[in-house]
């Protein structure tokens, strides 16, 4: 994912930008993944993105936290968040306007049944000029409200964001243990 602006957001593709969350970013070229995890418990797969996550630093990661630190002002109360409410996720440089992603919807649409990288994924040009892109990914059990976390290296600076989609872990409600459990699940230590 191209960022060029130091500021990425993570949000639904198709829906208001107010419901984005924008985090201050250097400027580059980001490696995105999905997290994709076997929820079935009768033998029969059921896969299900558990994380989007962007790689925004060239540490190794250590450490588990919010991404509060990383908002651009103004600030919400309620921290690093974002939702959907159309079981998508998608991130890309925060100047990409709404009109530029309602251009290119049916590209996004056609590019989540694309061969090339697995249904329920897309990674749509927005402006082959600048490199522009938006990559969408499901967005676990659909629907919600999702906290958007960082690992950081031993150094605390920035690694990777990560939006959780609460397919993993305690009950999203909890949101102390659901971050210890998924610390210790990845190795990592969990950040004060």
């Amino acid at each position: 994912m191209q960022v060029s602006t130091g500021a990425l957001i993570a949000r639904d593709p198709f829906g208001p930008r107010s419901g984005g969350c924008i985090l201050a970013v250097p400027n580059g070229s980001y490696r995105v993944w999905a997290t994709v995890v076997d929820v079935s418990d009768d033998g029969t797969p059921e896969p299900r993105q558990a994380y989007l996550s962007v790689a925004i630093g060239d540490g190794q990661p250590a450490l588990l936290g919010s991404a509060d630190e990383l908002l651009v002002p103004p600030v919400p109360s309620f921290g690093a968040f974002t939702g959907t409410d159309h079981g998508l996720l998608a991130v890309h440089d925060a100047a990409v306007e709404d009109s530029v992603l309602a251009d290119r919807a049916e590209a996004i649409d056609r590019g989540l049944w694309a061969p090339d990288i697995g249904p329920g994924y897309a990674n749509v040009s927005l402006d082959p000029a600048s490199g522009a892109n938006v990559v969408v990914s499901g967005s676990g059990w659909g629907d919600g409200g999702f906290p958007v976390l960082a690992t950081y290296d031993r150094d605390d600076r920035p690694v990777a964001v990560h939006v959780d989609f609460g397919v993993i872990g305690d009950h999203p409600d909890d949101q102390p243990g659901l971050m210890r459990k998924l610390a210790r699940r990845l190795g990592f230590g969990r950040r004060a």
